[in-house]
């Protein structure tokens, strides 16, 4: 069994570095090794597109993948690329917890050896040890707070804990993600259904687009957010659901009713799959499924609340929350996001973090 390595960083000059160190530690065997780092213009950041780029050229070479990463986004980043992967990369491809400079550098030795990729992740978060055997901690021998450790209350010396944001005092809005079909009548002709269904997909696509652009050039976190809704917009125009679209059509001329069952079909396999980052995907087949049948209908893209302002501090509960409905929340009233009966991971609850709203999933009464 052999273990590839791919480096994540923000900074492309760190990840090279990290690279040649690592690769002096192999004993001249070679290892497959890629780096996925800085934004797509060269910038400080992350490219998603570019660390699965990265993972395809070492899962070509190597029986699992070890990603490392260097900071919270290049996780997001890691995992929005394995959200695109083929199910057989994803499932050997692993996010490592260790450091990204010590991990990868005492991966790239036991890769070397040809140890599987349990292995080198065990040996990577070791890297840490010399630190923690020989140096002091001295944080742990001085466990006074500093002002920086607490907000203190003025002249009583207490803290005030942070606001639950999740509090059973705060009202619950429930939301469901259902579209109504009323407004799409079928003309019964296949290739009118077919030219439907392509402008409803190039609406969808421009809207999602608008979304992505908002979010451009704001903060790092904003440019996260641009990023995944950009695949959403990917997924919108892949040219396989065209084809699948004439094919399906030439037999039941009505697209609402192709896109509605074709994709609900496929998000239901894509539900059944053994890891949960392949589960997840499901999510983005519905989404899809919701983009395009909303804009047949021709129903606006409003988010979870409809359209309506939410000026009331309060818990908004889902279903599920998907990428689109987590970029058009707007912290502040919101206080954190409940799902029902689905995961708090993937790129919806990821969007909803970085702007600053937790999400947590709950089980349903």
């Amino acid at each position: 069994m052999t273990c590839g390595l791919v480096l994540v960083a923000h900074s492309r000059p760190l990840a090279e570095a990290a690279r040649d160190l690592a690769l002096t530690m192999t004993g001249g065997r070679d290892i497959a090794l890629a780096v996925a780092a800085g934004s797509a213009d060269g910038g400080i950041g992350t490219d998603a597109m570019a660390v699965l780029d990265a993972v395809n050229s070492v899962a070509e070479r190597c029986d699992d993948v070890l990603v490392f990463v260097d900071l919270g986004s290049a996780i997001m980043s890691a995992q929005t690329a394995l959200e695109f992967a083929e199910p057989d990369v994803a499932a050997r491809t692993h996010i490592s917890r260790a450091p990204l400079v010590e991990g990868v550098v005492a991966a790239a030795a036991k890769a070397a050896l040809g140890t599987d990729w349990r292995g080198v992740e065990a040996e990577a978060r070791r890297g840490l040890k010399p630190k923690e055997t020989l140096v002091d901690d001295d944080l742990a021998a001085d466990p006074t707070p500093t002002v920086d450790d607490v907000d203190t209350v003025a002249d009583e010396g207490l803290t005030d804990p942070p606001p639950d944001p999740f509090s059973p005092l705060l009202p619950r809005m429930e939301y469901t993600l259902d579209l109504n079909p009323e407004g799409y009548v079928s003309t019964g002709e296949a290739a009118r259904e077919l030219e439907r269904f392509e402008v409803a997909r190039a609406r969808a696509a421009a809207a999602l687009e608008r979304i992505a652009r908002s979010y451009d050039d704001t903060t790092e976190a904003g440019r996260e957010i641009a990023t995944i809704v950009r695949m959403i917009v990917a997924l919108v125009n892949d040219r396989r659901l065209s084809r699948m679209a004439a094919a399906d059509l030439a037999e039941t001329p009505d697209a609402f009713r192709v896109v509605e069952e074709r994709l609900d079909s496929l998000a239901g396999k894509i539900a059944a799959a053994p890891t949960s980052q392949l589960r997840e995907q499901s999510i983005d087949v519905r989404l899809v499924s919701r983009l395009i049948l909303g804009a047949l209908a021709e129903q606006p893209l409003a988010g979870v609340a409809n359209g309506r302002e939410i000026t009331t501090p309060c818990v908004i509960v889902l279903p599920e929350l998907d990428a689109i409905s987590a970029a058009l929340l707007r912290p502040g009233p919101v206080t954190g996001v409940e799902v029902h009966g689905y995961s708090d991971t993937g790129h919806g609850p990821n969007i909803a973090r970085l702007l600053g709203v937790p999400v947590r999933a709950v089980a349903r009464d």
